[in-house]
C-alpha cells in the first residue's frame, strides 16, 4: 500500500472479513456508498449478533456481520 498511496489519494485498506467484503461487493452494483453501507448495516442488524451501543448524541447499536449459517437458517425458515 505504501508504494501506491502517493498516487491514489484517499485510498484506504480495509481489514474486512472476506464474507463481508463479498456481500459489500455484491451490494455495490449500481449503488452509492451510502446505500451500500445501509444495506450492509441492515444485514448486520437483522441477522448479526449485537456487539454493543455507542452514545454520541444519537444512540447507535452495532452488530456483527452475519455468518453464512445465520443467513442460511433465516432463508430456510422463510421457505
Amino acid at each position: 500500500y505504501a508504494a501506491v498511496a502517493p498516487y491514489v489519494v484517499g485510498a484506504r485498506v480495509l481489514r474486512q472479513p472476506p464474507l463481508e467484503c463479498l456481500f459489500s461487493f455484491i451490494c455495490s452494483s449500481n449503488n452509492n456508498i451510502e446505500r451500500i453501507t445501509g444495506m450492509v448495516n441492515t444485514l448486520c442488524r437483522l441477522y448479526g449478533k449485537p456487539l454493543g451501543r455507542i452514545y454520541d448524541g444519537d444512540e447507535d447499536e452495532w452488530f456483527t456481520f452475519p455468518t453464512l449459517d445465520a443467513l442460511r437458517e433465516k432463508v430456510t425458515e422463510d421457505d
